[in-house]
């Protein structure tokens, strides 16, 4: 048996040994690997080099790193190339540092080659295409312009995705080439392409639903025979989303198999739970807590009637709402609706009881507006500072509402107008006569990803024969979260005897600037200034503070002080509120 005379280490010991080794080693090869240099150019063609050479080797090795610096040099010029330059003089260096080994790219680019012919020319049925016309005219071709082999394949590209989004399944190109002439320093290009015949929608065919076939069809964005159009295949899917029926939806295009010419379309939809339940708390300063309970039927029967109710429980406001959707020309966007409510409401000296119906039908136009056309009966029970009243009207108007952002629940773009007009008479079973225009804007604009500006500004005016028997809902109100800040809710008003009865007119408006100062925090400061009045030449009233915006994940939460500057003392009040800005 043979024996060590020394002592023998410890297993822990040489293994901390071993790591020491190997990380010597790895930090040897990392410090002894070559490294790429480019000079002589701008930075984006430094880059383009670089990614036509690709990265050097690691091994610390004179053979390998000479025959990558062989490899740079036709590489290098092939990247220049690529970029209109046809006679670059190239050079490679290579030299040794305390980091390892360096080759150096320098580069001198030379005189670039400039376009000169450009022939761009569409046959077949795309020819009559408007939408060719319009590509042509701007791809990013142009005489004069320096050759660039990727901007010529972008437009050859986009020639063919066109062609394929419009139906032009079968075309090809007859010609596609560019030709160099190096001693001229000019270049031409042509590109001919024969788009062949234009696919037409073919049958559309349906899967799960309980739905009638006739209401599936008005979803339809093309009729049989129409040309085909991938955009019009994705407005599709996108109508049949919108429309609240469904909670998953799948276009599909089946051109294998099909007749000829022809584009089959089968549909696969999942609908959605027939009962959903909804529950939701929130607050704000202006209600306090509030609670919000939904019971809504997304579909009722094979037609697609919906049924829509909801509670809805606050300090200030308590109401119960139902409506009876039925879908008209454009399911999801045209409907018919009845619908019916109750709503208590105590604020400042006022106190309403409130019973209504109504027969609205909603259309959404050509132009993205919403017009809503109703009729709606209200019966009110209301105290208004001293005076006690009971006033049912029929109210006949008309609204229309528009809302356009970008950014989801946290948008850096957008705006947001609504009008509504609304009269009553007596010979339609009104109490009293009167005229109601309520308007209002709100615009969101952004500067970078860190500057953002809010303008808001509502009007409103209401002629009415018996003013004092108009119901508190009626009558005009400012103040609040979504008014003036620095004021009470609902208490801009005039006043008679020290309470406030409403006005005829409305006028508020409202500067914000924010700021973004981490991810998900942005600072603003604001104005605010307006009133509800009677009389000419009213008083406004101003409001200014600060506040904390917080980009929760269901919105923004806003968090603002304000300072009273038209009231004695100038008083500070805190304003709560959560929701999207328009």
């Amino acid at each position: 048996m043979n024996r060590s005379g020394g002592k023998r280490q410890p297993a822990g010991r040489r293994l901390l040994a071993g790591v020491v080794v190997l990380l010597m080693m790895a930090w040897a090869g990392a410090a002894s690997a070559a490294r790429l240099e480019v000079v002589g150019v701008d930075e984006a063609m430094a880059e383009n080099i670089r990614a036509y050479v690709g990265e050097p080797p690691t091994e610390d090795d004179a053979a390998t790193v000479g025959i990558y610096a062989q490899r740079a040099r036709s590489e290098a010029r092939r990247a220049l190339e690529s970029q209109g330059y046809y006679r670059a003089e190239i050079t490679i260096e290579q030299s040794s540092d305390a980091d390892g080994r360096v080759v150096t790219i320098i580069a001198e680019p030379g005189r670039p080659v400039r376009l000169n012919d450009i022939r761009v020319e569409v046959r077949g049925e795309a020819a009559d295409d408007p939408a060719f016309d319009a590509l042509r005219r701007s791809l990013p071709l142009n005489k004069d312009d320096i050759l660039d082999h990727g901007t010529y394949q972008t437009a050859k590209q986009a020639i063919r995705n066109l062609a394929l989004n419009r139906g032009y399944f079968e075309g090809e190109y007859l010609v596609h080439r560019v030709e160099v002439d190096t001693a001229a320093y000019t270049a031409d290009v042509a590109l001919v392409f024969d788009s062949g015949p234009r696919y037409r929608f073919g049958d559309v065919s349906f899967s799960g639903t309980p739905f009638r076939r006739s209401l599936l069809k008005r979803f339809l964005t093309f009729a049989p025979e129409e040309p085909y159009s991938a955009s019009a295949v994705a407005r599709l899917n996108r109508r049949l989303l919108d429309s609240g029926y469904f909670s998953d939806v799948r276009v599909r295009t089946e051109r294998e198999g099909a007749p000829s010419g022809q584009v089959p379309v089968g549909i696969d939809l999942e609908t959605r739970d027939p009962n959903q339940v909804g529950f939701g708390v929130g607050f704000s300063t202006d209600v306090g807590p509030r609670v919000r309970l939904n019971w809504d039927k997304p579909w009722l029967n094979e037609r697609g009637h919906q049924l829509f109710n909801e509670i809805q429980l606050s300090q200030v406001q308590q109401s119960v709402s139902t409506k009876y959707r039925i879908p008209m020309e454009k399911p999801g966007s045209d409907y018919l609706q009845l619908q019916a409510g109750w709503l208590s409401e105590s604020f400042a000296d006022t106190r309403t009881e409130q019973y209504t119906a109504a027969v609205q039908f909603e259309k959404l136009l050509e132009s993205g507006w919403n017009r809503a056309l109703y009729v709606r009966w209200q019966q009110d029970r209301f105290t208004q500072g001293e005076d006690e009243g009971r006033t049912t009207l029929v109210l006949p108007g008309v609204s229309y509402r528009r809302t356009r952002s970008r950014g989801g629940l946290d948008p850096n773009w957008g705006d947001a107008q609504s009008a509504t007009l609304e009269f009553s008479e007596p010979f339609v079973g009104s109490d009293i006569d009167l005229i109601r225009l309520l308007g209002s804007t709100r615009w969101l604009r952004s500067l970078g990803s860190r500057h953002q500006f809010l303008f808001r500004l509502t009007g409103g005016a209401l002629l009415a024969s018996e003013f004092d028997r108009v119901p508190a809902s009626l009558r005009f109100f400012a103040g609040g979260d979504q008014s003036v800040r620095g004021y009470g809710y609902q208490r801009l008003a005039p006043e008679e005897d020290g309470e406030f009865v409403g006005g005829k007119y409305l006028t508020t408006g409202s500067v914000e600037y924010g700021y973004r100062f981490l991810e998900q925090w942005r600072g603003a400061v604001f104005v605010d200034a307006g009133n509800a009045y009677s009389e000419p030449n009213p008083r406004v009233f101003v409001g200014t503070g600060f506040g904390i915006r917080w980009i929760s994940p269901v919105g923004p939460v806003r968090l603002d002080l304000a300072w009273a500057v038209d009231r004695e003392g100038k008083p500070l009040r805190l304003h709560f509120s959560m929701g999207p800005p328009l």
